[in-house]
């Protein structure tokens, strides 16, 4: 024979509501923001996070910084969106590659630009090159060869020229 076990009653803290349609803890869904809209929140840093939609279909959003300057700038436009960063530093890192791919690339640095690599370099220029320096100009390398495919390769100084080697070929 069956053992018969008495039910044990179910207890309910919270019971359902049965007018509900969402879970209590979600907020409802915001509307898109109407032209114009604009909001800012402090931040517990000092800085203010600003936002705002504008008539011409773009919508701003802006970090200010503790004496009212833009840190971060990010304007979300038809094109897609633009960031300006105002940083004391500015570090990137992947562990994988890391790929720019742009129309025209511009960097200027008040102090110096360091190249790196732990493998190879390389260039290619699909237009002419030219490179200024107010200082002076050293190659080090293990070899190094100059090559023009069509054309002169021409040497001007405003002094002498010199060319040391053990041997110095000419029409070689």
């Amino acid at each position: 024979m069956a053992s018969r076990r008495a039910r044990e009653p179910v207890l309910e803290i919270f019971p359902p509501d049965p007018s509900a349609t969402s879970p209590p803890c979600t907020p409802p869904p915001r509307e898109a923001p109407a032209d114009n809209e604009a909001g800012t929140l402090q931040l517990a840093s000092g800085r203010s996070l600003q936002w705002q939609a504008l008539d011409d279909g773009t919508e701003h959003v802006r970090i200010h910084g503790v004496g009212g300057e833009i840190e971060l700038d990010v304007v979300l436009t038809e094109d897609g969106p633009r960031l300006r960063f105002k940083a004391a530093d500015l570090a990137l890192e992947a562990n994988g590659k890391v790929q720019v791919d742009c129309d025209e690339f511009h960097v200027r640095s008040k102090g110096d630009i360091i190249h790196e690599a732990d493998g190879n370099m390389g260039e290619r220029v699909e237009g002419n090159a030219v490179t200024v320096v107010r200082g002076n100009l050293r190659v080090s390398a293990c070899t190094a060869g100059v090559r023009a495919t069509r054309g002169d390769v021409r040497l001007k100084a405003n002094d002498d020229v010199k060319l040391e080697g053990e041997r110095i070929k000419l029409n070689c």
